[in-house]
């Protein structure tokens, strides 16, 4: 992409008016030849008559700058984004807050699972006196069933943790009151107006 390289001596700062004659000129990126242009003539792409390139001729038209709608906008960006960030935060607080409770209905149903394995358990060494693999795979059962309960309730006491935390941050650096005003001003405003 080539973009105007530079006026020469002549040519005038800011470009000029469509009812001045003047020819602005403007040097080829390619040849670095001047080439002079009719600013009524103007289009977004010149061919260089020395050595045939083409190249984009840009006009620099004087920005003008609202200060106050600029900031204006900026504003309503930041309550936007305040507002996107809030949303955010409590999205990610209720999915916690759903993960919680299906880590303890895990934790519960891991619990459940070993107090009936061992049940089962106690009931087949009482009645049948066996002590063949069965058993020993249930009382096997009964241990990954405690593990899980005991995994899944430790993460639900972490996640307790999180949720006490304060969503936001206290602020590392004390507030700066010297910008505000006792509203003495507003009271010598009003009789500037009269």
């Amino acid at each position: 992409m080539c973009y105007r390289q530079a006026m020469a001596e002549d040519a005038p700062i800011t470009p000029p008016d469509p009812a001045e004659s003047t020819p602005t000129a403007y040097l080829c990126p390619h040849c670095a030849q001047a080439v002079e242009v009719d600013p009524n003539s103007i289009e977004p792409f010149m061919r260089c008559p020395h050595c045939g390139g083409q190249f984009a001729i840009i006009l620099d038209e004087p920005a003008e700058v609202d200060y106050e709608s600029r900031e204006a906008d900026l504003r309503a960006r930041e309550a936007e984004l305040d507002g996107m960030r809030i949303r955010q935060l409590s999205n990610a607080r209720r999915a916690l807050i759903r993960l919680r409770t299906y880590v303890f209905i895990g934790g519960v149903l891991g619990a459940v699972g070993g107090v009936q394995l061992i049940i089962k358990t106690a009931q087949r060494v009482r009645h049948e006196h066996a002590w063949d693999l069965r058993t020993v795979g249930f009382i096997a059962f009964t241990g990954v069933c405690f593990m899980i309960a005991v995994y899944f309730l430790n993460r639900m006491v972490e996640m307790n943790r999180e949720l006490r935390r304060p969503l936001l941050e206290e602020p590392t650096t004390p507030p700066d009151f010297s910008m505000l005003s006792d509203g003495s001003q507003h009271a010598r405003d009003l009789e500037d107006i009269r």
